[in-house]
């Protein structure tokens, strides 16, 4: 009476409130879904409670309860094809570091050039010596005794040089026989 009175409303209009009465309270509904359910840190496609986002889940669960994503076994089984065909090609690299090992053994000869070096290591510290002495010419040191820059020369001077530079076929010491100059061949010795 004293009141106000509502307009009326035909049955398309009711209807189409009730629908957007009902289409608020469904997204308030997700809006408060999705601020209480999270995705997996792991597996993006599982939907859980908010706070357990962080929590293991067993493949066995993943399997019986939620599932696999298609590309997800996909990915998986490619890989495990690559990894198969990887594998099938060890057999054939090993036998190239064979092959490889072994042709360098017969063709350059190491065991040659391992005997050179140790001789020409073994010359240098055996026969290239200073520090001589009067009675004898004897060098008493060798270049693992060089301990200064004086040591360093006398050695170069008086030991290395004349190993590596001879003029005369190498005789005892004072002996008074002259077996006359070196060949080239037998300068060249260590030089290569």
């Amino acid at each position: 009476a004293g009141g106000r009175s509502r307009p009326s409303m035909s049955a398309s209009q009711s209807r189409s409130s009730t629908t957007t009465r009902d289409e608020k309270m469904h997204g308030e509904r997700t809006l408060k879904e999705n601020i209480l359910k999270k995705n997996h840190y792991l597996f993006k496609w599982i939907v859980v409670d908010a706070g357990r986002e962080n929590e293991w889940i067993s493949a066995d669960e993943i399997v019986d309860q939620h599932g696999v994503r298609e590309h997800i076994v996909h990915h998986y089984i490619e890989g495990e094809i690559r990894g198969e065909k990887n594998v099938l090609t060890l057999p054939w690299a090993l036998l190239t570091i064979v092959l490889y090992a072994l042709m360098m053994l017969g063709k350059e000869e190491v065991n040659l050039h391992n005997s050179m070096a140790n001789a020409v290591e073994f010359d240098i510290k055996e026969n290239a010596n200073f520090g001589f002495t009067a009675p004898g010419n004897m060098g008493h040191k060798n270049y693992e005794d060089v301990n200064c820059y004086a040591d360093f020369w006398s050695w170069m001077n008086k030991g290395f040089m004349p190993l590596l530079y001879k003029d005369q076929v190498p005789t005892s010491e004072d002996s008074g026989l002259d077996l006359g100059p070196l060949t080239p061949l037998q300068k060249n010795r260590y030089l290569g």
